[in-house]
């Protein structure tokens, strides 16, 4: 069978489950239960705080908008509506800028190389970082290594 079939036969008995329950609750003069609804989703808050959340652990991994959604449990075109409804940015940026702060915090506190701070931050290699880095500060790691240490 299925995986899918599997788990809808799943949360169609747990739906009937607290249905049962319910009934039993509020013949015993106790309110009823809340279960998950077929038109239930989570609010944009709750959504962008799982991301944000994730994305604060996991800064060096592979990051995709696809792989965002499903840590939220929603649609890519869901996460990006409800992020960018939320913080009036997309899924993307948000990672890119967190992925720069973190870049800058080391550039200025030692001196590793721009590469290791690349892998360290999520970056596919140094030219990725050094071209994204230009294009969110206007100057290179380089530039803002110098900068920070005068």
């Amino acid at each position: 069978m299925p995986l899918r079939q599997s788990s809808l036969r799943v949360h169609s008995s747990y739906r009937g489950f607290l249905s049962d329950l319910n009934i039993l609750l509020r013949d015993a003069g106790i309110s009823p239960v809340a279960g998950p609804s077929a038109d239930s989703t989570p609010s944009g808050e709750y959504v962008v705080g799982q991301v944000q959340a994730f994305v604060e652990e996991h800064l060096a991994a592979d990051l995709t908008v696809e792989h965002l959604a499903d840590v939220a449990d929603v649609s890519p075109s869901s996460l990006a509506r409800r992020f960018g409804a939320e913080t009036d940015t997309t899924p993307w940026r948000y990672v890119m800028e967190r992925r720069i702060e973190a870049a800058k915090r080391l550039l200025a506190m030692n001196d590793r190389s721009l590469a290791e701070i690349a892998f360290d931050t999520g970056f596919y290699d140094q030219a990725h970082l050094t071209r994204t880095f230009r294009r969110f500060e206007g100057v290179t790691p380089g530039t803002y290594r110098d900068e920070a240490e005068e």
